[in-house]
């Protein structure tokens, strides 16, 4: 993914797409932005680990809808 400029957004449409089990975290977020004046929406699922307190990204799920 590349962009000139982008906004990210967590994906709040269906709750269910947000999952938390303990130390672990599976969300969907959403990027808009642009490249070269063409406007680019996608969606990345991306798993998040809490390590003492704070969270950070384990894993951007591949797309599987992508080619």
């Amino acid at each position: 993914m590349q962009y000139d400029e982008v906004t990210i957004e967590v994906d709040m449409t269906n709750m269910s797409v947000r999952e938390q089990y303990g130390d672990n975290a599976k969300i969907n977020l959403i990027f808009t932005g642009y490249l070269n004046g063409d406007k680019i929406d996608e969606m990345r699922s991306v798993k998040m680990l809490r390590k003492k307190g704070k969270w950070y990204i384990d894993k951007i799920v591949a797309d599987p809808y992508a080619r």
